[in-house]
């Protein structure tokens, strides 16, 4: 059963917003097993300067309840704004991640239709954060 069908089932129903983020599994990389290879459903990924073997949680969380209400599984390498549209229900007023989910399309889009876009930005490179205007103060 799908764990959007169960928390319905049992009235615990998302509500105004959603929080997304996502995780990385740690896997072995080693290929000293019985065939001889590491896992197809796993990959490797730069997280700074460090490079991980693994895989993804990608989550969506009912930012009211705390409630886990979507969760998707990916190789690590693909990146979080990859899932993001699978992560929401439909019905949030406002959507809160961090800079792996920055898009100006999406934000666009969000603030069209009157909702709340809280996602961090990121400096560009070899730049500083624009001073925040206005509308983004008052969010």
């Amino acid at each position: 059963m799908a764990v959007n069908a169960y928390l319905r089932e049992k009235c615990i129903l998302p509500r105004e917003g959603t929080l997304v983020d996502s995780t990385l599994i740690d896997g072995p990389s080693s290929t000293r097993n019985k065939r001889g290879a590491r896992d197809p459903e796993m990959s490797s990924t730069k997280i700074g300067n460090a490079w991980y073997f693994g895989m993804k949680a990608h989550v969506g969380v009912d930012l009211d309840s705390g409630v886990v209400h979507t969760l998707e599984t990916s190789t690590a390498k693909v990146h979080d704004i990859q899932k993001f549209d699978h992560l929401l229900h439909g019905d949030e007023r406002a959507v809160f991640g961090d800079k792996g989910y920055v898009s100006g399309e999406r934000e666009a889009a969000f603030r069209t239709q009157g909702k709340i876009w809280w996602v961090m930005r990121k400096a560009p490179k070899r730049g500083l954060l624009a001073a925040a205007t206005s509308t983004d103060e008052n969010r």
